[in-house]
């Protein structure tokens, strides 16, 4: 079976052909991208989250912080949605809702992890600096497959740009037809 995704301009492609995935719908999209001064990035840990991810308000969440929120029910990514961020469908609680406090903080810091160790290595001239956040990326997909509730399945695209200096983020969430 072919079918076609409209994918809301996540990417060159508007459209993706797809074998198969007829049958599952998305209940949650998210897509957010954020800028890194490397000039910012010294090494040290609390210091480089501030720069990947500014958590101190709801109102200045980035996207590292709205993609696993969303995946828990976190209700005010929906009103601080950025300019350039895409949010489709509904923000519920994907994961169990005794987990749900837990598994955001543990896919956030796997995220941040990553974001902070591939781009310090970007800026500190390491070739393989994509590879440090394709690998934190697995690791979060693998931990997401993990906490979501029976019927759903989903994945984190972690989509680091290291000419700008940027990284974009996107988390789907989909229901196996009669799942959920």
């Amino acid at each position: 079976m072919i079918s076609n995704v409209t994918t809301l301009g996540f990417g060159p492609n508007q459209r993706i052909i797809t074998c198969g995935m007829a049958g599952y719908s998305t209940p949650l999209s998210f897509y957010g991208e954020r800028n890194v001064d490397l000039e910012a990035l010294t090494g040290e840990w609390e210091n480089d989250l501030r720069v990947v991810d500014d958590y101190e308000a709801s109102s200045t969440w980035t996207c590292v912080t709205k993609a696993p929120f969303a995946v828990t029910g976190e209700k005010r990514v929906e009103r601080w949605l950025s300019p350039g961020e895409l949010l489709s469908g509904q923000v519920a609680s994907y994961v169990h809702e005794s987990l749900k406090e837990h598994v955001r903080f543990i896919l956030k810091s796997t995220l941040c992890e990553a974001l902070m160790r591939g781009f310090y290595a970007l800026k500190t001239g390491e070739l393989n600096w994509r590879d440090v956040l394709l690998e934190g990326e697995k690791h979060a997909n693998e931990l997401l497959g993990y906490f979501l509730k029976p019927g759903y399945f989903g994945w984190f695209v972690l989509t680091p740009d290291g000419e700008n200096h940027k990284y974009a983020l996107r988390v789907d969430v989909f229901e196996i037809a009669g799942g959920g």
